[in-house]
């Protein structure tokens, strides 16, 4: 069994913002948990917004487990979130040029790591993608 703890520590206005990018809004959230009330997770994440609101400067430690049988990520989804972390690009160009790798395939791997929750990409504008990691710390255990 493969364990992977993904930590951070943020502000409650970083995590607020991270709920908003997760549900969109508090009214989403709320939605969601009454379509399903035995959710904890949902409680708990409705908990957190409404009491960060108030405390927006406290900090908040962000822990996440993953329980898996197999590696979730690859070894360029790892150089590349090194390089996020150390080399912080721009874009997902420059990410790929720093890795010699191409551009499609960088972008994609991005998606999939995005999708599991261990990146965030920045759309803002319509051509520049730019990636972060959401996770100070990311520590595997085989």
């Amino acid at each position: 069994m493969i364990h992977i703890t993904l930590e951070r520590k943020i502000t409650g206005s970083e995590l607020i913002k991270d709920f908003e990018y997760e549900y969109k809004s508090l009214e989403n959230l709320k939605k969601l948990l009454e379509e399903d009330p035995e959710n904890v997770l949902l409680q708990l994440n409705l908990d957190d917004w409404k009491y960060h609101l108030n405390h927006p400067d406290a900090e908040v430690k962000d822990e996440r487990r993953i329980l898996t049988h197999e590696m979730p990520i690859d070894d360029l989804e790892l150089i590349l979130m090194d390089h996020i972390k150390n080399k912080n690009p721009k874009s997902v160009e420059e990410l790929a040029e720093m890795v010699h790798e191409d551009v499609k395939k960088v972008h994609s791997k991005l998606e999939g790591l995005e999708e599991a929750g261990f990146i965030i990409l920045h759309r803002e504008q319509k051509d520049n993608v730019t990636p972060a990691l959401r996770y100070n710390s990311i520590k595997i255990t085989i």
